[in-house]
């Protein structure tokens, strides 16, 4: 395991989506082959952005949209904060996947450390061979 990184968050966290079918969290280009008309939904909020669903993730070897993106930061501590300042999120009520950082065995995973925001030693490759 990494314990440099275990040692900094024990959670990860991701909104579970809205109109989600079933129980499993996929990246947006496995959705496409599991659920169609999901990923036409969750594809079209990058209208605008499409450059996104090109760009490469060098370290791993991919696609942005073959990856999840997840959070360090609770979302719901996110909405909290934007309540306080008057704005308002367009979701109603909110499910959020806590995801155990131990549980995070797969060695494809890479993390920004926020204190070298920017530096190349920012990216951190997880391995846990």
């Amino acid at each position: 395991p990494n314990l440099q990184l275990e040692s900094i968050l024990h959670h990860l966290y991701h909104f579970k989506p809205e109109h989600q079918v079933g129980e499993i969290l996929y990246p947006l280009n496995e959705l496409k082959h599991h659920h169609h008309d999901e990923y036409l939904r969750h594809v079209s909020k990058y209208k605008g952005r499409e450059q996104l669903l090109k760009r490469k993730l060098p370290l791993l070897s991919c696609l942005w949209n073959d990856v999840l993106h997840l959070s360090p930061i609770n979302p719901q501590k996110i909405l909290d904060e934007w309540d306080k300042i008057g704005t308002k999120s367009n979701r109603n009520s909110i499910s959020i996947y806590r995801i155990p950082v131990s549980s995070i065995k797969d060695n494809n995973a890479i993390y920004y450390l926020p204190e070298n925001l920017g530096k190349p030693s920012s990216i951190s490759r997880r391995d846990d061979s």
